[in-house]
């Protein structure tokens, strides 16, 4: 049976495979738009894309008029830490109001769709800094910076929707994603600057910022799997993490993407790129997904990073 899809945030990194997945399997799916360059296959007779600030009540009650949903895929976000510090008045408003403007909608239309949110491994913060070991489902939300802290809000607000109206909400706390395309992270920005070294034939130095942190890094295409297993086996209004279990050093990273290139690169530390908050070590334990939705991992670390960097 064919279901209809909406896709929030869908010209971001996710939204890009979650839509080629859904409409591979013959859905229908919907999006908005907004100030972004990655668009989904436009052509597609069943992708269809609405312009919609996720800011404003109006444009989010068309959106969800337009595509009457089956399943909403809640992935619209500001979700930079660094701007959240240099803007968090938009960054709130982005990721909580416009998770209340949903919300709102899905009842002034009277739907009963499935919800899922995509929460954030950042809502963990000091408790990711004081526990050191990998991070569960009940463990305290003690942000440390205002995009974390959005992302608390959206999380909590998303548990009293479904406990007071009943809305089918499951709450993704997503950890690092990585893969082909990715910008404006470590791996992605690494995997750019060996493809452009490897183009031009010319000795450089890549720009680092901190080796030492360690990450929980999952491949885009497994944490799009895990998102839809979610949606199809969860339950309703819990919240579950969505992470490979393993944490992988940055230094360590740099050196495999180094090796996979065939060159011999330099690399040097840019204080442009080092947060002045940042936690040491985020590890998460993703038993729960595991066990109550049926996933499991697919890509390995090293094909990711081989993806990665021939993506470019």
């Amino acid at each position: 049976m064919s279901l209809n899809i909406l896709i929030t945030g869908i010209t971001g990194f996710m939204g890009k495979f979650l839509t080629e997945r859904y409409l591979k399997n013959g859905h229908v799916v919907y999006g908005n738009t907004y100030d972004e360059t990655e668009i989904p296959p436009k052509n597609h007779p069943n992708l269809h894309l609405f312009p919609c600030d996720i800011r404003k009540e109006l444009e989010v009650e068309g959106l969800v008029h337009e595509s009457n949903p089956d399943i909403i895929f809640h992935l619209a976000a500001q979700s930079y830490p660094t701007k959240s510090w240099e803007d968090p008045i938009t960054t709130l408003e982005t990721n909580v109001n416009g998770t209340i403007h949903l919300f709102s909608s899905i009842m002034k239309k009277n739907l009963d769709p499935k919800v899922l949110v995509a929460c954030s491994s950042a809502e963990y913060g000091h408790t990711a800094i004081n526990e050191n070991r990998s991070l569960r489902e009940e463990d305290p939300l003690l942000p440390v910076h205002p995009y974390g802290l959005s992302k608390v809000n959206q999380d909590l607000i998303s548990e009293q929707y479904f406990k007071k109206y009943g809305i089918k909400v499951y709450r993704a706390r997503i950890f690092n994603t990585i893969g082909p395309g990715k910008k404006d992270d470590f791996v992605g920005d690494v995997s750019k600057q060996i493809s452009e070294i490897k183009k031009s034939g010319k000795q450089a130095i890549i720009k680092v910022g901190n080796l030492e942190t360690k990450r929980d890094m999952t491949d885009v295409r497994d944490q799009i799997s895990a998102l839809i297993a979610l949606v199809e086996n969860g339950t309703e209004g819990e919240a579950y993490n969505v992470c490979s279990g393993t944490s992988y050093q940055m230094g360590e990273l740099l050196k495999k993407m180094i090796t996979y290139s065939g060159l011999e690169i330099k690399f040097e530390k840019d204080p442009n790129k080092i947060r002045k908050i940042d936690e040491p070590l985020i590890l998460g334990d993703p038993s729960k997904i595991r066990e109550k939705c049926s996933w499991n991992q697919v890509y390995s670390i090293e094909k990711t990073l081989q993806d990665a960097i021939n993506f470019w």
